[in-house]
């Protein structure tokens, strides 16, 4: 970690922003890994500590702050982003460890993909002397154009009515809407092997439903009955639909799946934190600097957000 870096960043918002740092909450979001390339890192639990030499804060988990940023403390988040997708069960807050599903695939994988089919099915001929041009392009039918095919139905339904229903590449072809390649990206989402070529990859549709199930009884309606997609990847037209009616075909019929999507997906997390960091009731989670200075850097691990309450 670049923490050099990060106390620029701590300096920039706190200066662009005009915060108070003595009396403003910073939610610290840690990862236990990540993906660089095709490389999975694992970031230490002392990173938090370094952290907190920066900002006084708390540890909390993307899937927990994006269920924050319903004001619901109760539910599965399922949650695409740029390399990773997880499915992550919450029940009054906590994290139900023994149920988390993760796989290394997301948003940068659709990007590539796309470009594999429109390179396969209208000729796409990109000019890789352009540096990251083609990349941005494709980033931009993907966000723009692309939408979720339904289960039921043979139509593209809740299609982007902002959007336009034509693009064009860097190489001069011009993209339709109704073009079938447009619905195969989503797709892969619910058939990853697609993009891993490996057919034992699961789809997020069994991650969620191996996550509810891996629960107690008692709460699996609690859990079905609020899954929340969150993360840049769930932005596709359709796809709460799509996600509702994979469940729903999955789970037992006595489970009704209920999908909702935060308001903005990509910065759901951020979302989340800013609601958890104003909460009355995690004010004594918080480190102030009159504990770090007594206690040290590490006195952070006895403040963090517990998400070890006994396995659901």
């Amino acid at each position: 970690m670049a923490f050099q870096l990060l106390a620029f960043i701590y300096q920039c918002v706190t200066q662009e922003l005009a915060a108070r740092p003595a009396s403003t909450g910073v939610p610290m979001h840690h990862f236990s890994e990540v993906r660089v390339g095709s490389v999975r890192e694992t970031c230490p639990h002392k990173n938090a500590a370094h952290c907190a030499e920066l900002a006084y804060a708390e540890v909390a988990h993307s899937g927990s702050l994006a269920l924050y940023a319903t004001n619901s403390r109760t539910g599965l988040v399922i949650e695409v982003g740029d390399g990773v997708a997880q499915t992550v069960p919450l029940y009054d807050s906590y994290m139900i460890f023994n149920a988390v599903k993760r796989r290394d695939f997301g948003g940068r994988d659709l990007t590539a993909y796309l470009g594999e089919l429109l390179r396969t099915e209208v000729g796409y001929k990109p000019d890789n002397s352009k540096g990251d041009v083609d990349w941005r392009a494709l980033t931009a039918v993907k966000e723009s154009m692309c939408r979720v095919r339904q289960r039921d139905t043979t139509n593209h339904e809740d299609t982007n009515p902002a959007a336009s229903g034509t693009y064009q590449l860097p190489d001069g072809k011009v993209l339709h809407r109704e073009q079938d390649c447009l619905a195969q990206c989503a797709e892969a989402l619910f058939q990853p092997a697609r993009l891993l070529k490996r057919d034992e990859e699961e789809g997020i549709q069994k991650m969620a439903t191996d996550s509810i199930l891996a629960c107690s009884r008692d709460i699996l309606k609690d859990l079905a009955g609020n899954i929340v997609l969150s993360g840049g990847s769930m932005l596709f037209p359709g796809m709460c639909r799509r996600v509702e009616q994979e469940l729903q075909a999955l789970l037992p019929s006595t489970i009704k799946a209920a999908v909702s999507r935060v308001a903005s997906p990509a910065y759901a997390a951020f979302t989340g934190g800013s609601i958890v960091a104003s909460m009355p009731d995690l004010q004594k989670t918080f480190m102030t600097k009159a504990e770090y200075e007594e206690y040290g850097a590490a006195f952070i691990h006895t403040r963090s957000v517990s998400l070890t309450k006994p396995q659901l």
